[in-house]
């Protein structure tokens, strides 16, 4: 017999048998959303070019397609470009 990892006694093993009998609802996260937890993000940004760096910005959970932020410099100015999912709402 194998044992379960992080089970070294009875009562922890005992404890991981009786969480799978556990049913979760959709507001405690199981939906994709994560509904009343703060927002996370996971945040990549590539420069394109000499001049242009774009970041995009995916909040986990939400299940919706990234923030997309480009910044375009020209000299000691500054662009910013800022494309948002359909229906979301800026930070």
């Amino acid at each position: 017999m194998l044992p379960i990892p992080w089970t070294s006694q009875v009562s922890h093993l005992d404890e991981n048998v009786a969480a799978a009998a556990l049913e979760l609802t959709p507001e405690q996260g199981l939906d994709t959303r994560f509904e009343g937890l703060p927002r996370v993000n996971a945040v990549k940004g590539t420069w394109q070019g000499d001049h242009t760096f774009v970041i995009d910005v995916l909040g986990l959970g939400l299940g919706q397609p990234p923030e997309q932020w480009t910044l375009a410099f020209f000299g000691e100015k500054v662009n910013v470009l800022v494309k948002l999912p359909e229906g979301s709402e800026a930070l």
